[in-house]
């Protein structure tokens, strides 16, 4: 990172080739600790995931992934549901199949 101008609390920086503003409440000089994710929120790649066989109208079509969004019932990265935040409640753009 490479410090191009400061204004008050802002800096104006350089880092891998992308220059921007960030507020010096969020600079440290201490490298961040990594930790892993909790075991509870796992990522499932979409091929993993096995359908669920359910004939009643209004069931999902499938078990829900992590990080998607594509519906509803899906997992953000933080474990709680998509709800509204989803591709499916959303009018206009993709519209995935969700439910029998």
């Amino acid at each position: 990172m490479k410090v191009l101008n400061v204004r008050g609390d802002w800096y104006s920086i350089e880092y891998r080739n992308r220059t921007g503003w960030i507020s010096s409440s969020l600079l440290t000089s201490e490298k961040p600790v990594i930790r892993p994710a909790p075991a509870t929120t796992r990522t499932l790649p979409a091929q993993a995931a096995a359908p669920i066989r359910q004939s009643h109208a209004g069931h999902p079509t499938r078990r829900p992934y992590v990080e998607t969004c594509d519906c509803p019932y899906d997992l953000m990265r933080n474990g709680r549901r998509c709800g509204g935040n989803s591709a499916y409640s959303k009018p206009g753009g993709r519209n995935p199949q969700c439910y029998f």
